[in-house]
């Protein structure tokens, strides 16, 4: 044997391909660009990757990811949609939730909705953008379902993100139901550290100022009945006392009422089941209404 010749070249031939890295996929290139900054190498694997007849569920998935995070959803959306419509059902289904959250996130609920899956729908991810969907379409029924299963999976939670998700696509349902109470409580254990904190903080204090909204409301009401049916009594020792008193009781509330108002908009009140003619409605019955609470 030669003295050059390896005594065994079979094994050191195979040793280095057996350890030999494997090229990172173009999901991960783009995930690496755009953590780095790299915008426009990100850009151009988008399109890279949009342009192909044939994507995996992954890359498409990254694109969208990476898109959202730029918050670029509509400057995307036209190749994001032709490329989603040339691919198989196989492929659509795996990628349903993330189109699902591209609509939902640019405000096209009628879009998003043909994403929305409930029997399917067992992620936190999934679960608080379908949420999203069927509240802003008041699609009260699907979003029952929903929220009891987001409660269900709360103690299955693995991560904070999970449990963040969860929470809110719960409490969010019950402050649209006027479930307040239930709505406090999911919000009080959302985690602290966590992007969604923000909407747990305002939504707890949101349903505070409807109470105080609520109570305004019902002491206009008041004023309101009371003018109709003045106090007879008062008017014979001090005419025009009880009027003049009632008129600034009226100004009081309705200044109490424009303050909250700019802090508490319409659609805000909206979110937590507040209408003037649902706050009429329930003041109607509202001597049944005690009575049956002292009863229970």
């Amino acid at each position: 044997m030669k003295q050059s010749e390896p005594a065994n070249p079979r094994r050191i031939n195979v040793q280095p391909n057996r350890f030999r890295p494997q090229p990172p996929s173009l999901a991960d290139q783009m995930s690496g660009y755009s953590d780095t900054g790299m915008t426009r190498e990100t850009h151009r694997l988008a399109r890279t990757i949009l342009a192909k007849p044939d994507i995996s569920a992954e890359e498409f998935c990254e694109t969208l990811m990476t898109a959202g995070v730029e918050q670029n959803f509509e400057k995307w959306r036209p190749r994001i949609e032709a490329a989603h419509a040339r691919q198989s059902r196989e492929f659509k289904r795996k990628v349903r939730p993330c189109m699902l959250s591209m609509y939902a996130s640019l405000g096209d609920y009628e879009n998003a909705r043909r994403f929305i899956s409930l029997r399917n729908a067992w992620t936190a991810f999934e679960m608080f953008w379908s949420m999203d969907v069927l509240l802003a379409l008041d699609m009260l029924d699907d979003a029952k379902c929903l929220a009891r299963r987001s409660v269900k999976c709360l103690p299955l939670a693995t991560t904070p993100i999970e449990q963040s998700l969860l929470i809110d696509a719960a409490a969010t349902f019950f402050a649209r139901t006027r479930e307040w109470d239930k709505a406090i409580t999911l919000w009080k254990h959302a985690p602290a550290y966590e992007p969604l904190r923000g909407n747990a903080l305002e939504g707890i204090i949101h349903i505070h100022l409807a109470r105080a909204f609520e109570a305004v409301e019902r002491g206009l009401e008041i004023v309101t009945e009371l003018k109709r049916k003045p106090d007879t009594t008062l008017e014979l020792c001090l005419p025009g006392n009880e009027s003049a008193m009632l008129e600034d009781d009226e100004k009081q509330l309705l200044k109490l009422k424009r303050g909250i108002a700019k802090i508490l908009p319409e659609e805000a009140r909206r979110e937590l089941g507040i209408s003037n003619g649902g706050i009429e409605q329930r003041n109607e019955n509202r001597p049944g209404e005690i009575a049956n609470r002292i009863r229970s």
